[in-house]
């Protein structure tokens, strides 16, 4: 690798700054920006599309970390070049299928189809994209499945555990990226289209493999419209459920008509906006209600200093998201919907909010919340423990939070815990699955005996109710409460 020039595109198992400093110890050198001097992209997750794109564009060798760490060992790579045929016959590809299969399914188990799709020249994708979803995809739909995989998941994770916060050297394993997946996320990470692909859509390759994909996430894609088009018109699309549009480019009336007339689109489940322009608003809201969607995601749908009346109002005065039962809120448009949602008929089949205190601290703010609240029978509450150094009292006015009598049911699922270790310059949280003894008995304790729990009957707990720990506090400390996965 001396002399080579690397690009890194994504999150690795250590910080991109380390794994630099390491391609760099060895010989190469590591840039920014894809370019035609760029040997090599080194793709870890959720990699951006664009440095991606860039990589196919230009015939740049896109290789993992793991090739990263061969090549420093000295092994020779026989690293496929973008546009090259798949070296592999269709039956060991489909026997490489079926070993998937053959595991448990989750986030990893989607993306190693997805490599192996990748992997096949054009006549082998259409076979095997075929036997992928007529014989894995179906029964991992199957009634039952996803819960067995969380439950799975979930029991792993005790062996992933931090011992202490403080740990910086702690790597989460396999378990900690599916239960982010499964329980984490407010959308569906199995069955994503992978950047790449979102890349390759945008240059129009034609592709059978695009048809499983049931997630299309365009949150960090940064793209002109039209090219956001091309994914959006692409006739290789299957049955989308999950839907979540640019938060860095507005969404525009095209793309709005877009995907409310694809067929692709007819059946969403969970639709997340993203950034709205006004056209695109009053194209949304020109449509016949969708039955089958139950989810909507409002969060960035605004920037400061923008028309709320615009923006939000044809919306909410649409029958178009009449059947949405689950809402998510926070952000610059959390005031004006609050306005709005309080003491009217608009969403009329709401059952379910996102528990949100960024707005409660102002008097007039938290009472209107309050009355939002009363407008449903369950909240989920996507807390987090803090920094207990610094940062306790925090967790103490989460505690001391009032919700109306009328929510019966509190969701926990998605209760994580702030520890040491540091990635790209981030500090992590991580399911309350991975805590150390102590931290969920320092969290769980103060919030069995606090006034959130006041009128509540069933604690929804997700991949949580796996946990011997977290379960015995419950049913030591409120045995009223019922727990419901």
């Amino acid at each position: 690798m001396n002399g080579k020039n690397f690009v890194l595109a994504g999150r690795f198992s250590t910080s991109s700054a380390k794994l630099g400093q390491e391609i760099e110890a060895a010989g190469g050198r590591v840039t920014l920006g894809v370019s035609s001097r760029t040997d090599y992209l080194v793709e870890g997750k959720s990699a951006s599309a664009y440095k991606l794109e860039d990589a196919r564009a230009l015939g740049v060798a896109i290789i993992t970390e793991e090739d990263v760490r061969a090549m420093m060992r000295g092994e020779d790579l026989a690293i496929a070049q973008p546009g090259e045929d798949g070296s592999k016959n269709l039956d060991d590809l489909i026997g490489a299928a079926r070993g998937v299969f053959d595991g448990m399914m989750g986030v990893r188990a989607w993306e190693q189809l997805v490599g192996l799709l990748d992997a096949c020249d054009l006549e082998q994708e259409d076979a095997l994209a075929h036997y992928i979803s007529s014989q894995i995809l179906a029964r991992w739909e199957a009634p039952g499945a996803r819960e067995r995989a969380i439950e799975f998941w979930a029991r792993e994770a005790a062996k992933e555990r931090w011992t202490d916060w403080l740990d910086r050297e702690h790597l989460p394993g396999p378990a900690h990226e599916e239960i982010h997946g499964w329980a984490i996320t407010q959308y569906d990470r199995f069955y994503s289209a992978p950047a790449h692909w979102l890349g390759e859509m945008m240059r129009g390759v034609d592709a059978p493999k695009y048809g499983l994909a049931r997630t299309i996430d365009l949150t960090l894609v940064y793209a002109a419209a039209k090219k956001l088009r091309a994914i959006l018109t692409h006739p290789n699309l299957g049955d989308i459920r999950n839907l979540r549009l640019s938060g860095v480019n507005v969404l525009t009336k095209q793309n709005a008509e877009v995907v409310m007339t694809q067929d692709c689109f007819s059946a969403i489940r969970t639709f997340s906006i993203g950034g709205l322009s006004a056209s695109a608003a009053r194209e949304l809201a020109g449509h016949e209600p969708r039955p089958e969607l139950h989810t909507l995601d409002l969060r960035g749908t605004m920037h400061p200093n923008l028309d709320a009346d615009a923006l939000l109002g044809p919306l909410l005065d649409s029958p178009v998201f009449d059947h949405v039962t689950y809402l998510l809120l926070g952000g610059h448009e959390v005031p004006y919907l609050l306005e709005k949602l309080v003491g009217s008929a608009r969403l009329p089949s709401l059952e379910r909010m996102v528990y949100f205190t960024t707005y409660t601290h102002e008097p007039r703010s938290a009472r209107l919340v309050q009355a939002l609240f009363e407008r449903v029978s369950e909240l989920r509450v996507d807390a987090c423990y803090p920094n207990p150094i610094i940062d306790l009292e925090h967790w103490s006015r989460f505690c001391a939070s009032r919700i109306p009598a009328s929510i019966r049911t509190l969701d926990i699922s998605a209760m994580m815990f702030t520890h040491a270790q540091v990635t790209e310059q981030y500090i992590r949280s991580s399911s309350m699955l991975f805590a150390p003894d102590d931290t969920v008995q320092n969290a769980l304790s103060p919030l069995c005996q606090s006034t959130l729990l006041e009128h509540i009957e069933r604690l929804r707990l997700g991949p949580l109710i796996y946990d011997e720990r977290i379960t015995s506090i419950f049913a030591g400390q409120r045995p009223d409460i019922e727990l419901i996965a």
